[in-house]
C-alpha cells in the first residue's frame, strides 16, 4: 500500500536520510578503523571520545526535538544539515591533527549536529504519510536511507582512502553526502 500510494514520498524521505546515515556510519564505524589504523591511536583513546560524543548526541536529539516544537521541525532539520555539511568538510582535517582534545571536540560537534536531524526526523517522517500507512512509510524510508547511504559508507571511505592515500577524498565524500 505504501508503494502504491506514496512511493515518491518514500523515495524523497529515504533520500533525505542517506546523508545523515552515511555521516553517522562514518563517525561511528569508519572513525574507529581510521583512528587506529591510519592515525595510530590506541583503541581506548579512540573509543573514549566516541562514548563522550554519544552522550552529546543523546542530549542533542532531545534538545533539538524540543526546540523544533517551538521554532519548527523543518527549520531545525535544515539548519542542522547545513551546519553538518560545513562540519563534514572540517571533520578529517581535524581528526588528522591527532590531538586528543580536538578529536573529542570534532566527534562531539559532528554528533551534536546529527542530533538536529535525528531529533526532528520521526515527527517529520510521520507527517509525510497518512495514518493508515504512517508506520510502514516512515520505516521503509528510514531503512532505505540507511541501506543506500549508511551501510556502504565505511566501505566507500576505506576504498577512497586506499585509492588516494589521504583523508581528503573521504572528506569530500562525506561533505557531498551531507
Amino acid at each position: 500500500d505504501v508503494l502504491k500510494t506514496s512511493a515518491r514520498t518514500v523515495l524523497f524521505a529515504a533520500a533525505s536520510y542517506t546523508g545523515i546515515s552515511a555521516l553517522g556510519y562514518i563517525g561511528l564505524v569508519y572513525y574507529v578503523s581510521y583512528a587506529t589504523r591510519v592515525l595510530g591511536l590506541p583503541l581506548p583513546t579512540v573509543l573514549a571520545p566516541l562514548l563522550a560524543a554519544a552522550v552529546v548526541f543523546a542530549a542533542s536529539v532531545v534538545a533539538c526535538a524540543r526546540w523544533s516544537d517551538r521554532i519548527g521541525r523543518r527549520r531545525i532539520m535544515l539548519w542542522g544539515n547545513a551546519a553538518l555539511v560545513v562540519w563534514s568538510a572540517a571533520f578529517f582535517p581535524l581528526l588528522d591533527t591527532r590531538s586528543i582534545p580536538i578529536i573529542w571536540m570534532t566527534l562531539s560537534v559532528m554528533l551534536a549536529l546529527q542530533g538536529a536531524y535525528i531529533g526532528t526526523q520521526p515527527a517529520v517522517f510521520a507527517d509525510l504519510f497518512p495514518a493508515s500507512i504512517r508506520y510502514s512509510g516512515a520505516s521503509l524510508s528510514n531503512t532505505l536511507g540507511t541501506i543506500i547511504g549508511g551501510a556502504p559508507a565505511p566501505f566507500i571511505a576505506a576504498a577512497l582512502y586506499d585509492m588516494w592515500g589521504a583523508s581528503t577524498a573521504v572528506g569530500v565524500d562525506i561533505t557531498v553526502m551531507g
